[in-house]
């Protein structure tokens, strides 16, 4: 039997992912070990639920991940590498060569598109380059994201001019991206572009209840406006592996608010609906065939999350 070996980078909490991997390792009849270099914290729930094994290791930004991470890669001949957090994406982006030249392949998109996408202000002019609609705008109301933030964390929204003032008066502008805050339908779409830079597939989603910046309720919804803008993004040259746009839709007009060139949180709603990535990943990496057009998946799909219990002793 075929033994493979995926490397996640930052996985920590990415449970019911990881279990469509070992569902796909299986169908496949591939021997599979998942491995994820995350901090020194005991807790990550991956390894909690026996699905993978962590190795700690320094961020990922760090001048010391660099030499860890290849000589992990080396020790422990690892077949694949994944990155599950934006930083993960800029730091792997940043070594696929050298991590290639050693036998293991990548799922990662060019360094270039996984730079622009970390910072908010670079993807908005990356967006605007490409023609591609964003809510660029300087009218009321207005939202300020941390230019390198994740998870909704740390925005602000402003009605007028006085509470604009009043914020500018106690940060510092250069560290967000200040556009127009438009109300709609917050769309994700999950997608899959292969190894040759051909997008497979997309499914729509909407987040129905998030906390904290996690999506816990999905349904699929197939939007062809929300579509029709993924494609126009994902079809630019230099994404390869999982891709997750965000959107909003206003019913009229649907917007780009980020691109992030790795898996969501809630992408096992858009594999149960048949955009089964970790397995197109397998049979990629094995030399097998996979689809070659749309999957033909439905609406109403509802995923919904229960939270599980773990337990581990953290003293003798």
């Amino acid at each position: 039997m075929k033994k493979l070996k995926i490397l996640f980078l930052g996985a920590s909490r990415l449970v019911g992912l990881l279990e469509r991997f070992s569902v796909a390792a299986r169908v496949e009849k591939v021997e599979l070990e998942l491995l994820s270099i995350e901090d020194l914290a005991p807790w990550h729930a991956i390894a909690a639920a026996g699905l993978c094994t962590i190795v700690p290791g320094p961020r990922f930004m760090e001048d010391e991940f660099k030499p860890f991470f290849l000589d992990l890669v080396l020790s422990k001949n690892i077949s694949l590498v994944i990155p599950s957090i934006d930083r993960a994406t800029v730091a792997l982006s940043r070594l696929r060569e050298e991590v290639a030249a050693l036998g293991t392949h990548c799922i990662v998109s060019s360094p270039d598109l996984c730079e622009q996408m970390w910072d908010k202000v670079s993807a908005e002019r990356f967006f605007s380059e490409h023609s591609i609609r964003t809510p660029r705008g300087h009218s009321y109301p207005l939202i300020a994201k941390p230019r390198f933030g994740a998870s909704s964390r740390g925005q602000f929204v402003f009605q007028n001019e006085d509470e604009y003032e009043y914020w500018q008066e106690r940060h510092d502008e250069r560290d967000y991206l200040v556009e127009n805050y438009i109300s709609g339908t917050e769309y994700t779409v999950d997608a899959y572009v292969d190894s040759r830079g051909k997008l497979v597939d997309a499914v729509s989603r909407v987040r129905l209840v998030v906390v904290g910046g996690a999506v816990m309720v999905a349904k699929t919804d197939r939007n062809s406006r929300v579509l029709d803008l993924a494609h126009r993004v994902l079809h630019l040259p230099g994404w390869c592996g999982p891709i997750t746009v965000q959107i909003i839709d206003t019913g009229t007009e649907s917007y780009v608010i980020e691109v992030n060139p790795r898996f969501g949180s809630g992408v096992p709603c858009s594999i149960e609906a048949g955009l089964d990535i970790p397995r197109w990943i397998i049979r990629e990496y094995l030399g097998r065939s996979i689809p070659s057009g749309p999957i033909g998946w439905r609406s109403g799909l509802c995923m919904t999350r229960a939270r599980k219990d773990y337990f581990i002793w953290l003293s003798s």
